[in-house]
C-alpha cells in the first residue's frame, strides 16, 4: 500500500499546477512509467484497502485542484463523484484489457477528470480555456498562528470556548497554539488536516448547530470566498449568506464570530438588537476585521 500511494504522490507531482483545460491536455498529461504495473500490489489489496487508496488519491487529487484554483466549490456529492473516477482507474489497473494501451487509458481517465471539473464548477472552462499549460499559480498559504491571533483579536484570552477556526489548513496551526494557550478549540477545513483536533468536511455542509461555540474565527477563509461568490454573476453566494447566518446561530450569548476580509454586504443587515458589529481597518490594506458579537439577553 505505501508503494502504491508514493507513487501516487509522484503522479499527483508530475501533473501539479497543468491547465486541464488546455488544447494539449493529451500531451501534458500522462502515467508515469510503471504506472500499468500496479496489478499485482492492487490484486492482494483487500476491500478495505481499496477503498482507502481511493480515498488517498481523491483527497491528494482536490489538493492539487485547489492549488490551482483555491476558489473551486467541491461538495459532499461531487466529491463522491470524484471517487468514482479514481475507482475506476484502479479498476483498470487491477483488471486491464489487452486492447488498451497506457496511453489510451490515461487519456480517457483525463477526459473523465475534465468533465468531473466542468460539472462541479461550470466556470473552470471559461476561466482556464485561454490561459497557458501552466497558468499561474495564486498566492495561497496558511498564516503564522500569532499574526493570526493579533490581526482577529490580538489576545485571545478573551475568546469564549468552544473555539471554532473555519478554514484551519492542513497544519491546524492555529488550532494547535490555541490549545497550548488552554483553550478548547477545534479546527474545521477541507482538505486532511494532519493536526488532531481538526475535522474534513465543506463549510457550507458542516453542521454548526445551535448555541454550539463560544468563538468562530477565520482568517482570509470563509468571508474571502464568501466576497469571491458575491462578486461572480455564477456565484454560490445565497448558500454562502444561508451558511454565514448559520455560523451566527450556532454562536452562544456573548461569542463572537472574527473574520477578515469584511462583508460589509452582509454586516449592515443584522439588527442591533441581536447583534453588535465592530470593524476596524486592517493597516496598509483595504480590508477589515469584523467582529460580530452574539448580544446576551
Amino acid at each position: 500500500m505505501q508503494t502504491l500511494r508514493s507513487h501516487i504522490d509522484a503522479q499527483i507531482a508530475r501533473n501539479r499546477g497543468k491547465n486541464l483545460f488546455h488544447p494539449s491536455r493529451g500531451d501534458l498529461f500522462t502515467f508515469l512509467e510503471g504506472t500499468a504495473d500496479w496489478k499485482e500490489e492492487l490484486t492482494t489489496c483487500s476491500r478495505n484497502e481499496a477503498d482507502d487508496l481511493v480515498a488517498y488519491v481523491t483527497d491528494r487529487s482536490l489538493e492539487a485542484f485547489f492549488q490551482v484554483n483555491p476558489y473551486l466549490q467541491v461538495g459532499s456529492s461531487s466529491k463522491e463523484e470524484l471517487k468514482e473516477v479514481y475507482a475506476r482507474l484502479l479498476e483498470h489497473f487491477r483488471r486491464p484489457d489487452p486492447g488498451t494501451s497506457p496511453g489510451l487509458l490515461a487519456r480517457r481517465h483525463y477526459r473523465e477528470l475534465q468533465e468531473w471539473l466542468r460539472k462541479t464548477d461550470p466556470s473552470s472552462e471559461r476561466i482556464f480555456g485561454p490561459l497557458p499549460a501552466f497558468p499561474p499559480v495564486p498566492v495561497c498559504a496558511e498564516y503564522r498562528p500569532d499574526l493570526q491571533m493579533a490581526l482577529l483579536g490580538g489576545d485571545p484570552s478573551d475568546w469564549l470556548e468552544p473555539v471554532l477556526d473555519l478554514g484551519c489548513g492542513p497544519s491546524g496551526a492555529l488550532v494547535i497554539r490555541l490549545r497550548e494557550l488552554g483553550l478548547e478549540a477545534v479546527g474545521l477545513d477541507r482538505c486532511r488536516a494532519a493536526a488532531p483536533h481538526c475535522l474534513t468536511g465543506n463549510w457550507l455542509e458542516f453542521d454548526y448547530g445551535t448555541s454550539t461555540w463560544g468563538t468562530i474565527v477565520s482568517h482570509q477563509g470563509f468571508s474571502n470566498h464568501f466576497r469571491h461568490h458575491h462578486q461572480r454573476t455564477d456565484g454560490d453566494y445565497l448558500r454562502y449568506a444561508r451558511t454565514f447566518m448559520a455560523i451566527l446561530h450556532s454562536l452562544r450569548p456573548g461569542g463572537s464570530f472574527l473574520y477578515t476580509p469584511g462583508l460589509e454586504f452582509m454586516e449592515g443587515l443584522l439588527p442591533p438588537d441581536k447583534y453588535r458589529v465592530e470593524c476596524r481597518p486592517v493597516p496598509g490594506t483595504d480590508h477589515s476585521v469584523t467582529r460580530i458579537r452574539v448580544q446576551e439577553p
